[in-house]
């Protein structure tokens, strides 16, 4: 019985992705932040934290599906700050 080998992406610098990661990526037309939600062997599913896609049939939030190269991993501090400075407008 084969073990599967953990996926391992790689982001725009080549900081290694793993689950759980805080990533900035660009969906829906502007620059977002997320968190890495599972690692597939081709993509990387990123729950982001501003806006969601929404699946047409069921009206269900779903992960943006992008390559490790389309995200930039950021520190857990930077995160808090942005998301503390943004509900303080």
């Amino acid at each position: 019985m084969k073990t599967k080998e953990p996926v391992i992406h790689q982001d725009y610098f080549g900081h290694e992705l793993r689950d759980g990661d805080f990533v900035v990526f660009y969906g829906l037309k502007t620059f977002q932040v997320g968190q890495v939600q599972k690692c597939t062997p081709k993509m990387v599913s990123v729950k982001g934290f501003d806006r969601a896609l929404t699946n047409y049939q069921t009206d269900e939030k779903v992960p943006f599906r992008k390559h490790g190269h389309q995200c930039l991993k950021v520190d857990e501090q930077e995160v808090t700050m942005y998301l503390l400075r943004k509900t303080h407008k």
